[in-house]
């Protein structure tokens, strides 16, 4: 639901391309019945959903989120329901059985992980000694995502690195130093139970991760998870990459000059261009070897319609022929020299549109 309403938002108020280009894929896919067909039990859906793309610092920022929420509610509820709250407050005797419950928990998480990884290990190294190695690539592509083992190893370490810090129960010393002393039982509770909750997942994740793994030997099996890694991610990944090639090189231009009165005739605007020419109005070396990830289309608009305006507004700008060229692509990293935005004609950006340009275009690393 959270994931579903951040993606409204950039859609609505900061026309994410990605987004846009994502939900499409979606859509696509719920009408396509070869895709449809493909087994997904729930409890995989749900797995899919929690440890699908998750990394270490996701789990962590979720964690924080969640954190925040639980410390932010318990000390309103002793604000507007004093009654409702014992008064316990950090000398409670429960700190001591909080610290052990936590350090249990975390003994519990160790020994999922020391039992995730050797696995993986054994299981990759059965993939790769095969003697038919046409498919060992594949194979290992489709394991590493129908396993989750990625996921479930994030999950893991960011739970252990959450319970190693909460055996000193810090979230209790900042209620008292707020004035919240006394919600600090009914934050331990539910903290408990938040981390309760997340050891129970990652044990079901670990179970599936298991069953996964020792059902990966045998043909039938293999051959269905190979379907739906087709099914699930290769096409919808496939489909998403050339779906953003063209609608930012062939379509946004397009787009947004009829949304914001370009007139083609006279000006020029392109995307994914390295036709090295013009003056260079935006570089950042910092992002040199990134590629584009996506690219924030209305604030974008505001740069150019605002750029427009104010090239009209100087005599002869616009008999000049102002072109803009975007040099950013999502098939090749950004060159050694970081350029961004290239000017030919028309009047220079000023630093509001520069910094607005920067942020409208989304990077991140180059996958190894």
């Amino acid at each position: 639901m959270i994931g579903f309403l951040w993606e409204t938002f950039k859609i609505k108020c900061l026309g994410g391309l990605r987004e846009e280009v994502a939900r499409e894929v979606r859509r696509h896919l719920r009408t396509n019945s070869a895709i449809r067909n493909v087994p997904q039990p729930f409890g995989y859906r749900m797995l899919k959903r929690f440890y699908g793309k998750g990394g270490l610092l996701s789990f962590l920022l979720r964690y924080a989120g969640l954190y925040a929420i639980i410390m932010l509610g318990c000390a309103a509820i002793v604000s507007l329901f004093p009654n409702w709250v014992p008064k316990s407050g950090l000398n409670s005797d429960r700190l001591p059985d909080v610290q052990n419950v936590t350090s249990y928990f975390l003994a519990a998480q160790a020994v999922m992980i020391g039992l995730l990884f050797p696995v993986a290990l054994g299981v990759i190294s059965l993939i790769t000694q095969r003697e038919d190695a046409s498919s060992t690539v594949s194979d290992l592509q489709v394991y590493y995502s129908e396993s989750f083992a990625f996921g479930v190893g994030a999950s893991g370490i960011a739970l252990s690195i959450v319970l190693a810090i909460h055996v000193f129960w810090p979230a209790g010393y900042v209620l008292e130093y707020l004035g919240f002393s006394d919600a600090g039982t009914y934050f331990e509770v539910v903290l408990l139970i938040a981390h309760l909750l997340w050891l129970l997942v990652n044990f079901a994740a670990l179970w599936y991760f298991l069953v996964t793994s020792l059902s990966f030997m045998r043909p039938a099996q293999r051959a269905l998870m190979r379907r739906r890694y087709a099914a699930l991610t290769a096409i919808p990944d496939y489909l998403t990459v050339h779906l953003l090639n063209h609608r930012y090189i062939v379509r946004l231009a397009a787009e947004i000059a009829k949304k914001v009165g370009w007139d083609k005739a006279k000006t020029a605007l392109l995307f994914g261009g390295r036709l090295e020419r013009g003056e260079v109005e935006l570089n950042n070396k910092a992002l040199s070897g990134q590629v584009l990830s996506n690219v924030w289309q209305k604030p974008l608009m505001w740069v150019i319609r605002r750029w427009l305006k104010r090239c009209n507004k100087v005599e002869g700008a616009v008999g000049s022929q102002p072109d803009l060229d975007f040099c950013p692509d999502f098939r090749r990293p950004l060159s050694d020299d970081g350029i961004i935005c290239r000017r030919i004609g028309g009047i220079p950006l000023d630093k509001i549109e520069r910094f607005v340009v920067g942020q409208s275009f989304r990077f991140k690393a180059k996958k190894p």
